[in-house]
């Protein structure tokens, strides 16, 4: 049986994210994301990446595509603000397929659409907060139309912004991936 996992805001590639998460160098940083998932994650698992693989540049993303391509599990992206997988960006979308088995705006996945009961939503920004003094991206920002809300984005230490959203940024979690049961438990408490 396969497990599933989640996480957000990867930022491979990225140096002032590498310092901030008190790694040495871009290269510690991006080897502890290597390590750990390949220490997890078994071929037939499913990982959903919500959002910011790498810093979002030409050379961030081929660095960071090239590491996901290398990482086993069946690997699914809802793609952030520093994902340049937009259809905007439609002559180089191929890179990102050519790597990620699914890649969406926003999902409902449909073999957990519900957890403890609550309709699900994966999506890489929570509904208000941010990590920045004013939150950005409004016309980003879907209206809470689910039960559960599960994001990224936020690079907080805070797991639950509400009641109906849980983060899955690796700074909530010990920069580890979530297992999909971490997420049930979690529902579980909220009745």
């Amino acid at each position: 049986m396969s497990n599933v996992f989640m996480t957000s805001d990867l930022h491979l590639g990225h140096t002032n994210m590498a310092g901030w998460r008190n790694f040495d160098s871009i290269e510690a940083h991006d080897q502890h994301w290597i390590d750990h998932w390949k220490d997890t994650v078994k071929k037939d698992d499913v990982v959903y990446l919500l959002g910011d693989m790498g810093s979002g540049g030409t050379k961030s993303t081929d660095h960071s595509l090239e590491i996901m391509a290398s990482l086993p599990g069946r690997k699914r992206l809802i793609y952030g603000n520093h994902d340049p997988v937009h259809p905007i960006y439609y002559k180089d979308q191929h890179k990102w397929f050519d790597k990620f088995n699914k890649v969406y705006e926003f999902h409902t996945p449909y073999t957990f659409k519900k957890i403890g009961g609550r309709r699900v939503l994966l999506i890489h920004f929570p509904i208000w907060q941010d990590h920045t003094e004013i939150p950005r991206h409004g016309t980003h920002r879907m209206a809470n139309w689910t039960d559960l809300r599960i994001h990224g984005h936020t690079h907080s230490d805070v797991v639950e912004l509400s009641d109906v959203e849980f983060s899955v940024c690796p700074e909530a979690h010990n920069l580890n991936l979530v297992p999909l049961s971490t997420i049930e438990k979690w529902a579980a408490s909220k009745g």
